[in-house]
């Protein structure tokens, strides 16, 4: 993580558009495997006969597209989508400036204060953005689990479902697993800084293109480590289904049910890893013209507007 430079409002907005439609395509192009993933995690809790059970990915997939069709993978997809209005407008006029203070203030000769202080301001970050953004992740995961549940699904739509929530529970049912998603959220970023640290030092590439990947080695596999906690976390959303608990049923249904979907992550991982690739190319690029543009523009005001006015009275002379 370099050093953030500060930003003119027109970088800022440029940002934020590119930020955001990047992050949109990203979610559509993994909505299916995010799907099958939250179905894979949870189905146990909502569809009790276990005939009617996905047995793993690929009967998930077949079964639904035969089922609902190949739009089902992209229900809900909108309203994932709008989640990265808010998140993508807190990363800059929150993140950018964490990020730039630390920078600042904390030096990368003082190894173990850097990394230590580079884990907890992401961290930070993950987790004050994530309270915003929350209620997005419950709703979504309860049109997702409508989407296994078929012709059993509870919802019409992500109105109908944020309604509904409301209706039963409020605020503490839109917050449902919010103290566990944010455990996840900070053993993701401190396993990512552990990770990431560990494969550079193994590395012998130290190229910018090495670093990147290294970097998406790392997220992927920072996610396999908190990946228990986001079951957890899908399955405490899943609460207002059923009277049973979620987390005594898993405890009890064994270790291995806090990874079934983790294949599924993996390429909505990979996905997300190329998104961000691509995302932060396009933003550079966007900076570079808009200091361009500033550069002319001073260039331009140094010029006295008598120049322009003598030239043109010149002409009409001529």
């Amino acid at each position: 993580m370099g050093v953030t430079e500060e930003k003119t409002p027109e970088h800022t907005v440029s940002s934020f558009i590119i930020g955001f439609i990047i992050n949109a395509m990203i979610v559509s192009l993994s909505a299916p495997s995010t799907i099958i993933q939250i179905i894979l995690q949870t189905q146990d809790l909502y569809i009790f006969r276990s005939e009617q059970q996905y047995s793993g990915m690929l009967d998930a997939i077949t079964r639904i597209r035969e089922e609902q069709g190949f739009l089902a993978f992209w229900t809900g997809n909108t309203i994932f989508c709008l989640r990265y209005i808010p998140y993508q407008l807190l990363q800059i006029l929150i993140g950018d400036k964490i990020k730039q203070y630390f920078n600042q203030k904390v030096s990368k000769k003082n190894y173990l204060g850097y990394i230590l202080g580079l884990m907890l301001i992401l961290s930070l970050i993950e987790s004050i953005i994530l309270f915003f953004v929350y209620p997005f992740d419950v709703v979504y995961s309860h049109i997702a689990a409508d989407v296994g549940a078929g012709s059993q699904a509870e919802f019409q739509g992500a109105l109908d479902c944020f309604t509904d929530i409301m209706s039963r529970g409020g605020l503490q049912l839109l917050y449902e697993g919010f103290e566990i998603a944010v455990l996840c959220t900070i053993v993701t970023q401190i396993s990512f800084v552990i990770i990431e640290q560990i494969l550079g030092k193994l590395s012998s590439y130290h190229d910018a293109l090495a670093k990147k990947n290294l970097s998406s080695v790392a997220y992927l596999l920072a996610t396999y480590v908190s990946y228990p906690l986001d079951t957890m976390n899908k399955r405490m959303i899943m609460n207002m289904r059923k009277t049973e608990r979620p987390l005594k049923s898993s405890i009890e249904k064994g270790i291995m049910l806090f990874l079934r979907g983790s294949l599924m992550n993996s390429v909505r991982v990979m996905i997300k890893n190329m998104g961000t690739s691509i995302r932060e190319k396009l933003q550079e690029q966007s900076a570079q013209s808009v200091k361009k543009v500033e550069q002319i523009k001073k260039i331009l005001s140094t010029i006295p507007k008598d120049t322009f006015l003598e030239s043109d009275e010149t002409d009409l002379i001529l």
